[in-house]
């Protein structure tokens, strides 16, 4: 499964770094529709970070509310090498 490897990789780039990073030969089509389904990806992506820690820390959000969580999780988000976890160790 190395080429799922590489894609998953190739995927995590793009959306981490932006288009640019996405190996062309990922994906056939007009770049147009690429960069479309690239948009719908990372936005299931970055929710299903959200999710993954408020699962993860359930007592927490309901302590603090849900916006300030919220607020938190996005900040935690954008530290670097956070995003390069799977989702199952996002909040480990």
């Amino acid at each position: 499964m190395r080429w799922l490897d590489s894609g998953q990789s190739g995927m995590m780039a793009a959306l981490d770094h932006g288009p640019a990073h996405l190996p062309a030969e990922l994906f056939a089509g007009a770049p147009e529709r690429v960069l479309a389904g690239m948009k719908v990806h990372a936005n299931t992506i970055s929710h299903a970070r959200l999710v993954a820690l408020e699962d993860t820390f359930p007592r927490a959000r309901e302590h603090i509310g849900h916006d300030r969580f919220n607020e938190h999780s996005r900040l935690f988000l954008l530290q670097p090498g956070v995003t390069a976890q799977p989702l199952t160790q996002i909040g480990a």
